[in-house]
């Protein structure tokens, strides 16, 4: 949209003919005639090139719009009863006019092409899978408005079209159906300039990259837990952007899948439900897959604890935004569930500010408490999900650091990232074995602020087995920028909690604890 600021002008411009004051106006009419022969009523999207302005119509309706140049697409949708269609066909069409006075033009589905997308080499019959196809028409220059279609495969058709004001893009899902039992699926996606003669793909398993999915359970809000894959073009500048390959798995959390998809960009998604309610996900964020390897994705990892959030002084103040307390730490998906968080500053055992907040749900009200003294100062925090899960129920926080109220920096103190590995699909580890625990140490605001000099003098790790009665010393030693520790757990099956103590050169602590890290089963 472009802002019209208005002048005083001297007496010559201070009136313009109403010709040059406005743009013309001219009007489209557009029909759609289905595949069968006879007129269907479509939604009709309009693109204006110059403006950038999008309207939807209706077919059959005379619209008075700018003259001008206009992307004009739609989907055609024709009753059809025939088996193996979703009792219709979609017929995707698109083309670059110039609207005029009285200018029409006439989308026919009968000049439609079948859009298939064939497989080979997969495991089992083609009667073994579901098939679906989502296919969409855009301008090349706004991919966000596009004529969007999902049929079968045999009910998609495109009408060709050269014109590469034009992108197509189709999405070919094939799930497992639950009585084959073939454990596999395959998601196949592409794009092209223009609307093509012919829209037939033919794909083979051997040059699709195999990625092995694992939605673990423990850390799911919800009792569902759906996955999808997302085609992820560079610049999300295509019509691909809205393309999803919807997961005909949904079930408790802590199954796996292998995915066969195309080669390319992609973003792996999970969805948590409780009943009809969407109360989670995640993202693995942009993955570029190669034909012929191998990859895994694995969502809901323990264990869930802070990724960023440390106290600083500003205005004189300690200052503290409790988000992403219990978040996926090392998993890389950004999940990161909604929390009730109790933040408490003290000095010299005498409590300061005590606050409660609720963080999540793009919500992040932030602790601050005014300081007049050079000292030490205790900041305290107790986290809770806000929706139970049955690990990483609680995390707190002890941050023990040096604070001048002058001194506008982030504060000394660290979070500990925990990555235990050999946890089954359920995070839990095998009674009296031992569980190799890698702990990683950061130091991130989300703020951007000046930090204070700190160097790591020791790690402490310990583990508790009866929800933090006892503690037990476990061993850990450096490698390289990170420490590892190794849990023996107990024989008998329960939940594990850990707790970590970082001291720097200066005497500075930080101790953070995670209760029902993973269990013991």
């Amino acid at each position: 949209m472009l802002a019209v600021a208005t002048l005083a002008l001297g007496p010559a411009l201070a009136t313009l003919p109403a010709a040059q004051a406005q743009a013309a106006t001219g009007s489209l009419t557009v029909t759609t005639i289905g595949r069968n022969g006879a007129k269907v009523k479509a939604d009709v999207q309009l693109y204006n090139t110059r403006s950038q302005a999008v309207k939807t119509v209706k077919s059959g309706v005379k619209t008075s719009l700018p003259t001008g140049t206009y992307i004009v697409t739609a989907d055609i949708e024709t009753p059809d009863s025939a088996p193996g269609v979703m009792g219709m066909t979609d017929t995707l069409a698109g083309r670059q006019i110039t609207v005029a006075s009285g200018t029409t033009l006439t989308f026919d589905a009968r000049q439609g092409k079948q859009v298939k997308a064939s497989l080979s080499g997969e495991a089992g019959s083609a009667s073994d899978y579901q098939g679906q196809i989502l296919a969409g028409v855009c301008a090349k220059d706004d991919t966000l408005e596009e004529a969007l279609a999902i049929n079968t495969p045999q009910g998609m058709y495109e009408i060709p079209n050269s014109s590469n004001a034009l992108q197509f893009a189709w999405m070919a899902t094939y799930l497992d159906q639950p009585a084959a039992g073939t454990g596999a699926e395959y998601y196949l996606s592409g794009q092209t300039t223009g609307m093509p003669a012919s829209a037939s793909y033919a794909y083979s398993r051997a040059k699709l990259a195999h990625v092995s999915v694992m939605v673990r359970s423990g850390e799911s809000v919800g009792g569902q837990t759906s996955f999808e894959f997302q085609p992820t073009p560079p610049g999300n500048l295509s019509c691909e952007t809205d393309m999803w390959g919807p997961a005909y798995e949904e079930d408790a959390p802590g199954y796996a899948v292998d995915a066969y998809v195309s080669p390319g960009t992609w973003e792996a998604r999970t969805d948590e439900f409780s009943g009809s309610d969407d109360v989670g996900g995640a993202f693995t964020g942009d993955h570029v897959y190669a034909g012929g390897r191998t990859y895994d994705e694995t969502f809901q990892r323990a264990v869930f604890g802070p990724t960023e959030g440390l106290p600083y002084v500003e205005g004189r103040a300690v200052t503290y935004t409790p988000y992403n307390t219990i978040a996926d730490a090392v998993g890389g998906t950004g999940e990161s569930p909604s929390t009730y968080d109790t933040v408490t500053l003290s000095r010299d055992g005498r409590t300061l500010k005590t606050q409660k907040l609720t963080t999540g749900s793009e919500a992040y009200p932030t602790f601050s408490e005014h300081i007049t003294a050079t000292g030490w100062y205790v900041l305290k925090v107790v986290a809770t999900r806000v929706r139970a899960a049955n690990l990483s129920s609680t995390v707190s926080l002890d941050w023990h650091f040096y604070a001048n109220p002058a001194h506008h920096q982030v504060e000394q103190g660290y979070i500990t990232r925990l990555y235990p590995t050999g946890l089954d699909r359920h995070n839990a580890a095998s009674p009296g074995t031992t569980t190799p625990v890698t702990v990683y140490l950061t130091r991130k605001d989300g703020y951007g602020e000046k930090y204070a000099a700190e160097t790591a003098k020791s790690v402490a790790v310990y583990a508790s087995f009866d929800s933090g009665k006892t503690w037990h010393a476990v061993s850990a030693r450096r490698s390289g920028a990170h420490w590892l520790a190794d849990v023996k757990e107990p024989s008998a099956a329960g939940a594990v909690a850990l707790r970590t103590v970082v001291t720097d050169t200066k005497g500075v602590a930080s101790t953070q604890t995670i209760y029902r890290a993973y269990t013991v089963s």
